[in-house]
């Protein structure tokens, strides 16, 4: 499946979970990845770090989830992960792995912005802000996913922090559309749509430039349409080819959501995407 990407033309592989290094040959695979002249990014819940700090000192970048001071994080992710999850970022600074911190938003956490900014600065870390997709799954979490207004206060808040200088990984264009996007957080803005372009001018990038490949081999675009199966319905690279698959994967009907993911894709490839693009990485040589 790695040697199909890069016949495509991969630059970046990402391990992701669930939790990669469950998998007993996650460093073989990191292996493979780095010998096929790819980079290799790998995220984590961060609590296994020290036992395999290793296999870990060979990837570009360790991305991993840590959401925020001790209440707030182990509110989210059981008692007891805040010290293992900081205890792996401390080793892994110590071994000069290039790092990202991954937050997850609930309302939980939601007054951790701050603090996760200023930790993020001590170690050299930029952070990334994720909220829960708005889809039929989360509704067992329903009394800490947060609202529409208060994902608009929370992303109102990045931007100013942003300005003052914070280790964002947002841009200031991917916050704003956010900010002004029409729609509830749970809807999509359509193709067939005449005012598409007034929302958001370019189409999504995800699934033309990214996708994600699930452990049975599905192939997704993004990890919105994950949970929208009657929008999207993957193909597998098993069952289905990898070919088939990945064109099914670039064949949407949506142009774009409220995901800041989309806008910070396609702004990469322009000049004031780069600025950002290469103030992020300077923190990760």
């Amino acid at each position: 499946m790695i040697d199909k990407l890069k016949e495509k033309g991969t630059n970046f592989i990402f391990l992701m979970g669930g939790e990669p290094l469950l998998y007993r040959e996650f460093g073989e695979i990191i292996d493979y990845v780095k010998g096929k002249g790819m980079g290799c990014h790998l995220t984590t819940n961060g609590t296994l770090i020290p036992q395999f700090i290793g296999e870990l000192r060979k990837v570009d970048l360790l991305m991993v989830s840590l959401d925020g001071d001790k209440r707030g994080n182990d509110l989210n992710r059981g008692e007891g992960s805040w010290e293992k999850i900081t205890r792996g970022i401390e080793i892994a600074k110590e071994n000069n792995i290039p790092l990202r911190i991954n937050a997850v938003m609930t309302k939980n956490n939601i007054t951790d912005v701050v603090w996760l900014l200023e930790y993020g600065r001590e170690h050299d870390a930029y952070v990334g802000f994720t909220i829960p997709a708005q889809c039929p799954s989360v509704k067992s979490a329903s009394d800490i996913i947060l609202s529409d207004e208060e994902i608009i206060s929370l992303h109102k808040k990045l931007l100013e922090l942003q300005k003052l200088g914070m280790p964002i990984t947002l841009s200031a264009k991917s916050l704003k559309h956010v900010l002004n996007y029409p729609k509830s957080f749970s809807e999509l803005v359509y193709k067939s749509e005449k005012n598409r372009k007034n929302i958001y001018p370019y189409e999504c990038c995800y699934g033309r430039y990214i996708v994600f490949i699930d452990a049975e081999g599905s192939i997704y675009p993004c990890t919105t349409l994950w949970e929208y199966p009657e929008v999207y319905k993957p193909k597998n690279i098993f069952r289905d080819g990898f070919d088939e698959a990945l064109k099914n994967a670039q064949t949407l009907p949506c142009w774009i959501c409220y995901c800041a993911g989309g806008v910070e894709w396609n702004e990469m490839s322009s000049f004031s995407g780069l600025v950002h693009a290469l103030k992020f990485t300077s923190t990760q040589v």
